[in-house]
């Protein structure tokens, strides 16, 4: 084939589209190179057809609509909406798919880490990921040929144990937390996510073959069953005659924000609503309680993610090393 190149034992596919020179390895393997270098030779033919007219601006709407509308639940459509809005159309959009080459991606990742107020890594690694995946889409349904995404693009996170509250601060919430008393006790004894509470109805709470709720309609998407032990119980059996609504947690909040502020002007120290989960999560892990079962009630998709929790509290090891030496 007249556009295949050997080097250095590895084969080349080489192509100049609109004055730029492309060469793209297509592996070791003479026949298999062959096949490859046919297959990107029409791709780059069906490209020059089209006139390269296609901007990362046109073809978000498409991603978003194709790929994002199946692939991720509603809050994940609107969180790729709007990193598309704020960060990766504002630097690329202008540009044509095929014009964009990895130097334009470092170029994002440096604006997003050098605006006024930075981003953190993880919020960068997140918009990244979304213009990788855009990209990704836009080679499979065949408008690009390959991605300009490169590795080692991706700003490194470093790890840090979930924030959790001490047994004190647990009750001096509860103790000031009014109104939303029974949904702070609740969240600290099931660690269930905020978006769960809101949504729980009656049905989900089970009794048999044990007490238990049936989440439904989870990040993960799968259905998990989270064990409910004494207090829990009594709790909602309480609420349960108290309240009429299908729903067990009757007052409709879309966002924890107002449960939020109501509880940082009460305490003296940092509060988020989902601290309350890490909360239920350290409790499990100290008790000496399986990192695996504790991975089934908080729907974790990996072990690797529930690990974090077995950092205990410096008041837990010095505990346990007292009781081990004495």
């Amino acid at each position: 084939m007249r556009n295949l190149e050997k080097r250095g034992g590895r084969y080349f596919f080489r192509v100049v589209i609109d004055g730029r020179k492309i060469r793209e390895d297509v592996g070791a393997n003479a026949v298999e190179a062959r096949r490859r270098a046919a297959l990107l030779r029409d791709r780059y033919r069906a490209r020059k057809r089209r006139g390269s007219l296609l901007s990362v601006q046109d073809f978000a709407g498409r991603w978003l609509r194709e790929y994002v509308a199946q692939a991720r639940n509603a809050e994940g459509r609107a969180l790729a909406g709007a990193r598309l809005e704020r960060y990766i159309l504002p630097a690329l959009g202008s540009m044509l798919l095929e014009d964009v080459q990895p130097e334009h991606l470092r170029g994002l990742r440096g604006r997003l880490e050098a605006s006024g107020r930075p981003l953190s890594p993880q919020t960068v690694r997140h918009v990244l990921s979304d213009a990788r995946c855009l990209f990704r889409y836009a080679v499979e349904v065949g408008v690009l040929v390959a991605s300009p995404f490169r590795g080692r693009l991706m700003p490194r996170v470093e790890e840090r144990a979930p924030r959790a509250y001490s047994e004190a601060q647990v009750g001096e919430i509860v103790a000031v937390a009014g109104p939303y008393a029974f949904l702070v006790r609740l969240a600290v004894l099931t660690g269930l996510r905020w978006g769960e509470l809101h949504r729980l109805t009656w049905h989900q709470v089970q009794e048999l073959p044990e007490p238990h709720l049936v989440v439904e309609r989870t990040k993960s998407g799968k259905v998990r069953r989270v064990p409910l032990g004494a207090e829990a119980r009594a709790l909602l059996e309480v609420e349960r005659r108290r309240r009429g609504s299908v729903y067990v947690y009757a007052p409709r909040h879309e966002k924890p924000a107002q449960v939020v502020r109501y509880l940082r002007g009460r305490v003296d120290f940092p509060v988020t609503f989902h601290a309350l989960r890490h909360t239920f999560a350290r409790r499990w892990v100290e008790s000496g309680a399986s990192l695996a079962v504790l991975q089934e009630i908080l729907g974790h998709s990996g072990i690797g993610v529930t690990q974090r929790y077995a950092r205990l509290t410096e008041a837990a090891v010095f505990a346990e090393s007292k009781r081990i030496l004495g």
